[in-house]
């Protein structure tokens, strides 16, 4: 017999038995049903039945069919038969029997749901009288099996119009012509399918797409899966596409604070790690990101010699860059430009004037070094000499007679007698409400400094303005809550 029929045959009668038991169980009462379910040690509660009724046996077969005593069963069966014949509760547990040995006795279960059911197999099949036959009696499974249909859609070079999104993820294991693989990776729209790394590259190599970012499936890869194509494919690093995508996937996540120090310099570390391996024509974006990461380090009082040098030796076109080192070859080439804007990608704004920035370093550097050579061919003569000398005489170092040779008299008079007052690049940017608040100031020649303080209504600025407290507010014609006078 079929197998089938024969589940289908013990479906039918698990739901015989079902029904049987219901209607049989509404005769009785619903208390002893209960507490024999609910009791933890059924035997004993086996006990309360009178020997003899149809309960009794119908509730000691049931028992010893849940603890596999079959034998047991045999034996009740064959009295209950004979004491009440075949009652509806008897026939419950005879069919319960027939299913629960199948995997003991197939052949007798089998037999039985035979006679029971009275199932007969008759020959249906078609009888031949002689004729060759002229349609075929079956279907052959290889014509409705995918791998060939698959097969027999491509062989069409050129197309792969009958494959829907569904069919992606097994289609990206197939050998695809280039024009198949290029319309194949059109129509993708998620990236976890096997191999797309490299049948990305393929495409790329073959021309049939015109650079990195011109499919969609190109903007939707995982850094994983960039730095995967990178190794595959170098070239791709020089491709401006690939690399802002890539720098979009470096940004922040929402869980972190963007003004936390911790994560900018975690951002800054993911962006100068990925923007040093780019090649040259990509200078820009690294002067860029060095150069932020340099305003950062001197924000909090470190001074990388390292960094500053790397940042010294991209070709810039500014006024204190050493024009020969701007001769040199593919300088002007990969000129780096300071003007570039990146801030859709690393969060920042452009560089404008680094100026400031590098006369920071090279003070800082100049109180404990004695020569300035190392930063000549990056840097003009007459800049580095001024702030060499300069760096001297207000720090106090050395024998001022000394420093005079690099700067003329009237700008030794100059750095001598000129005012300064700015505050210390060191200084907090952002504080907490109870965080108390102090600022440092670079003073030089300045005998006395008023410090005025101002209570502001932030909640009554906000409403009129619709905006923060900006840094420039009009104090004209306020009078300070707090005023201190130091002198110097």
């Amino acid at each position: 017999m079929s197998r089938r029929y024969v589940w289908a045959t013990v479906w039918a009668l698990l739901l015989l038995g079902g029904a049987s038991t219901g209607s049989v169980a509404t005769a009785q009462e619903i208390g002893f049903r209960e507490t024999y379910a609910l009791a933890e040690d059924r035997a004993a509660v086996l006990k309360r039945l009178v020997p003899g009724t149809e309960d009794y046996y119908y509730y000691h077969c049931l028992y010893y069919q849940q603890t596999q005593q079959f034998p047991r069963v045999e034996t009740l069966l064959a009295e209950w038969e004979k004491k009440r014949g075949r009652t509806a509760l008897w026939k419950v547990i005879r069919n319960r029997q027939a299913l629960l040995t199948y995997s003991d006795h197939p052949a007798k279960t089998i037999e039985y749901l035979r006679r029971e059911l009275g199932l007969a197999f008759a020959d249906h099949g078609w009888t031949s009288n002689g004729s060759t036959p002229r349609f075929p009696s079956r279907l052959d499974p290889s014509l409705i099996d995918r791998d060939t249909i698959a097969r027999n859609l491509l062989k069409n070079p050129r197309t792969l119009s009958s494959f829907n999104e569904t069919a992606h993820y097994w289609l990206a294991t197939w050998k695809l012509t280039p024009y198949q693989r290029h319309v194949f990776l059109a129509q993708l729209k998620r990236p976890d399918v096997p191999g797309l790394v490299a049948m990305i590259d393929e495409d790329l190599r073959s021309r049939m797409t015109a650079g990195f970012g011109r499919l969609d499936i190109h903007k939707r890869l995982t850094r994983q899966q960039m730095d995967e194509l990178a190794k595959r494919n170098p070239t791709v690093l020089s491709q401006a596409r690939f690399v802002q995508e890539y720098l979009k996937r470096l940004v922040p996540s929402v869980d972190e604070r963007p003004d936390s120090d911790e994560t900018q310099k975690r951002h800054l570390d993911r962006l100068w790690k990925f923007v040093q391996t780019l090649p040259p024509v990509h200078n820009s974006l690294k002067a860029h990101v060095l150069y932020h990461r340099l305003k950062f380090d001197l924000q909090h009082d470190k001074f990388d010699k390292a960094s500053f040098l790397a940042y010294l030796k991209l070709p810039r076109l500014s006024p204190h860059v050493n024009p020969q080192f701007l001769r040199q070859p593919d300088a002007t080439r990969y000129l780096a430009n300071l003007g570039a804007k990146f801030d859709e990608f690393t969060l920042r704004p452009p560089i404008g004037d680094d100026r400031s920035l590098i006369q920071a370093y090279l003070e800082h550097f100049f109180q404990k070094e004695t020569t300035f050579d190392e930063y000549l061919p990056y840097l003009k003569d007459s800049f580095v000499r001024r702030v060499f000398a300069e760096t001297k005489v207000l720090y106090g170092l050395g024998d001022p007679q000394e420093w005079t040779k690099y700067l003329s008299p009237a700008e030794y008079t100059e750095i001598s007698e000129r005012v300064e007052l700015r505050f210390a690049p060191t200084n907090r940017k952002q504080f907490g409400v109870s965080d108390p608040v102090s600022l440092e100031l670079d003073v030089k020649n300045v005998p006395t400094l008023l410090v005025k303080v101002y209570r502001i209504n932030t909640w009554n600025y906000y409403r009129t303005h619709k905006k923060h407290v900006p840094t420039d507010i009009d104090l004209e014609g306020l009078v300070p809550t707090w005023e201190q006078r130091h002198v110097y």
